[in-house]
């Protein structure tokens, strides 16, 4: 199978069980498609003993497909517990978002082929603007939706989960955001 995606999970809150439960059944499912692996903690205020327990779990996981892994946007005390409780080979971890992506992108060659797989995932792309706010349709059941901004949205009539790009720039990414 053809190892395509790239993903940046974007966090908030405490990482404590229950967030580390969300995110292990996001990348479980996905662990053995993906190359690189961005986890934003820039919205994250603490990790709990609980949640680095999720966070070895994760971490082993993806490594053993062989994924490259980056965290980005922890905070001082989060970077400690980490570097005290995690093997350093296994996960880079960075200040800016933008320094980890740079450093995954550097590390994997991405293709053609790698922006073609990504682009078949389900994206809105058009919309109408009117005082700053977006009008579009979910891309699976045509119920009507007002976003705000570029992201990750989930359809509150039918569930589907998507991704709103209304500049159409190309994305290398496939973006997760969990709460």
């Amino acid at each position: 199978m053809n190892k395509a995606k790239h993903i940046v999970i974007n966090l908030s809150g405490n990482f404590g069980q229950s967030l580390g439960e969300n995110v292990w059944k996001q990348v479980e499912s996905v662990a053995h498609t993906t190359k690189a692996v961005l986890f934003d903690f820039t919205g994250v205020d603490s990790i709990t003993q609980e949640g680095l327990v999720f966070l070895k779990k994760i971490i082993y996981h993806l490594r053993e497909f062989g994924s490259e892994i980056a965290f980005s946007g922890l905070k001082n005390n989060s970077i400690s517990l980490l570097q005290e409780n995690i093997d350093k080979s296994l996960v880079h971890i960075f200040a800016l978002r933008e320094e980890a992506k740079g450093f995954l992108e550097s590390r994997l060659d991405i293709t053609e082929e790698d922006l073609s797989a990504v682009s078949s995932l389900p994206e809105v792309r058009s919309a109408l603007v009117k005082e700053g706010v977006f009008y579009t349709y979910c891309p699976s059941c045509n119920a009507k939706l007002r976003l705000r901004s570029k992201g990750n949205y989930a359809c509150p009539a039918c569930k589907t989960k998507f991704f709103f790009n209304p500049i159409q720039e190309p994305m290398k990414y496939e973006r997760i955001s969990l709460e």
